[in-house]
């Protein structure tokens, strides 16, 4: 039996935005696909630095953070098909709620 040198693994393109990895413990996520809109709910000590990234199909318009308009902090790249949204913040309160509206 011979060996493989290489293992490559295509997963597709994602048809929902997801959750792909936080830095924080997650309560809950769920997607609203009426709103287009990807609620987190995250546990961490208040004033922990949170790193957030997001996979999704369409781009974000705009994203809350305890019902507080974000403008600054995040940013989405285009990637292979999809958006990778990378978000970062201070959780103000021991659970934050974010909030991440698609167009």
């Amino acid at each position: 039996m011979s060996k493989a040198a290489n293992v490559e693994i295509d997963l597709g393109l994602p048809l929902l935005p997801y959750l792909a990895s936080t830095e924080a413990r997650l309560i809950s996520a769920s997607y609203d696909s009426n709103r287009k809109m990807l609620i987190l709910l995250l546990r961490a000590f208040t004033g922990h630095e949170n790193h957030v990234t997001i996979v999704s199909p369409l781009m974000p318009a705009t994203l809350f953070l305890n019902e507080e308009e974000v403008k600054a902090g995040w940013e989405g790249q285009p990637r292979d098909g999809a958006f990778f949204v990378d978000i970062q913040f201070r959780h103000r309160m021991e659970v934050d709620s974010l909030k991440v509206h698609f167009n």
